[in-house]
């Protein structure tokens, strides 16, 4: 049986699989675009989410770019009965397997994902390194060659570029992913991200039992977001809202004048009734 763990990025998935792996000691794996951090390619990183590799034969599929091979291979799983909790950055939502769908208001996603970019560039020019994760998403690609041009003084001018690109994409787009996900026959929850912070036992253990996954979760201490924060800061950055302090006018216009529609289906407020005019 195949539980997605899906999400846009820096929605919250990898916290998800850590306490996934915490409370009833799977495994979790990285499925198809799943664009994994750097520093959680590290021991320490593949430790806390239990993260282990696909069957061999999907691997291959998916690292030779055989996606069709690789979706059938998947759609074969999912009749096994062991549990599979696959990370998925996915645009194309399976029509097989059940799924959480981890859900972050986009306003928050954007910001978090231009910082969690900045620093990622930090590092190619600091160590000289390509990182993996330009070479696995286009979008995420481009954003950091075309950023690798400019001057790097004005780290601030820098992460409003990036800010701009994630509001403008329409490869990496917020609304695009989760409308796509929420139109699955199959079953699926919506998990909030910042229910999951405030709750993560509640939000995980209602999750599986709403899917159907009859285990029982371990009486385990689980770490907050904030443990995590303390151990990898760049990845974890923040656990709360901060776009109505960080988003500047004009990206928060244009980000909701593209995305309103999703941000309301999600139950995330406009920034007029939120506080923020």
């Amino acid at each position: 049986m195949i539980v997605w763990v899906a999400s846009f990025p820096r929605s919250g998935n990898t916290f998800f699989r850590i306490l996934l792996h915490r409370l009833y000691g799977v495994p979790t794996y990285d499925g198809p675009l799943f664009l994994s951090g750097d520093d959680l390619q590290l021991d320490t990183g593949q430790r806390i989410t239990g993260v282990e590799a696909l069957p061999p034969a999907i691997a291959e599929a998916l690292r030779s770019g055989d996606e069709p091979r690789a979706w059938r291979l998947l759609a074969d799983l999912d009749s096994e009965p062991a549990l599979y909790c696959i990370a998925s950055h996915a645009w194309e939502a399976p029509r097989f397997g059940r799924a959480v769908l981890l859900v972050r208001d986009g306003r928050d996603v954007a910001i978090s994902l231009a910082w969690y970019l900045l620093d990622v560039i930090r590092t190619f020019r600091r160590a000289g390194l390509r990182s993996s994760l330009a070479g696995k998403a286009t979008a995420f690609g481009q954003a950091i060659v075309a950023s690798l041009s400019r001057p790097l003084g004005f780290r601030h001018r820098l992460w409003r570029s990036l800010l701009r690109e994630q509001v403008t994409s329409r490869e990496l787009n917020w609304s695009r992913f989760n409308d796509n996900w929420l139109a699955r026959d199959a079953p699926t929850i919506v998990v909030r991200f910042e229910d999951l912070v405030a709750d993560p036992v509640a939000s995980v253990g209602n999750a599986m039992r709403t899917l159907g996954v009859e285990r029982e979760p371990a009486k385990a201490d689980v770490p907050t977001f904030e443990a995590l924060k303390r151990i990898h800061p760049s990845f974890f950055r923040s656990g709360r809202s901060t776009w109505r302090e960080e988003m500047p006018a004009e990206e928060l216009a244009l980000f909701e004048a593209t995305h309103g529609a999703c941000l309301a289906r999600l139950g995330y407020e406009a920034a007029r009734i939120a506080g923020r005019a």
